[in-house]
């Protein structure tokens, strides 16, 4: 189940945040839309879903990446 606002409404399109906490799968539960930095540069622009694949995240992190999906719960990212 992904985290939601004190109010439960993640639908307002006037909230945006800055966050950075080097936890893909931890920032994809609270996000709609990930736009993730290398270098300075942007290697990925797309929806959170999109981040937590294995080829999304190898661009993000330049290592071999798998996911794990659980039912009921945000997936999990991790190293290979």
């Amino acid at each position: 189940m992904s985290p939601s606002l004190p109010n439960g409404d993640r639908s307002d399109p006037s909230l945006a945040a800055i966050v950075e906490c080097g936890l893909s799968d931890y920032e994809a539960g609270f996000a709609d839309h990930i736009i993730a930095l290398k270098a300075g540069k942007v290697v990925l622009n797309a929806t959170s879903e999109d981040l937590m694949q294995p080829d999304a995240l190898s661009r993000v992190y330049g290592l071999a990446m798998d996911v794990v999906t659980r039912p009921g719960r945000s997936p999990l990212a991790s190293a290979l």
